[in-house]
């Protein structure tokens, strides 16, 4: 089985947290917002993700990466689920 990429651990994390995919304006990030609808979420290719009103303004979460993946996107789901 192929081991999921950062990128997408990171957009599973976010349709998880209750995020929704949203048609993106960058080629190089992926969007996504919440129901507020005021702050996107932008997810680079390699896995970055950032927050703001648009790529140009927003500012990275690297910090806070961690404890969003640990929470909404576990390495392995299936035992993550039986504890």
């Amino acid at each position: 089985m192929k081991k999921e990429t950062k990128q997408q651990r990171v957009v599973r994390a976010l349709l998880a947290a209750g995020s929704s995919e949203v048609a993106s304006t960058s080629s190089k990030y992926r969007q996504f917002t919440r129901l507020s609808g005021t702050r996107f979420y932008f997810v680079g290719k390699m896995g970055a993700l950032r927050v703001g009103s648009c790529v140009s303004k927003s500012v990275s979460l690297e910090h806070a990466l961690p404890i969003l993946l640990d929470r909404w996107a576990p390495v392995n789901v299936e035992t993550a689920v039986r504890s």
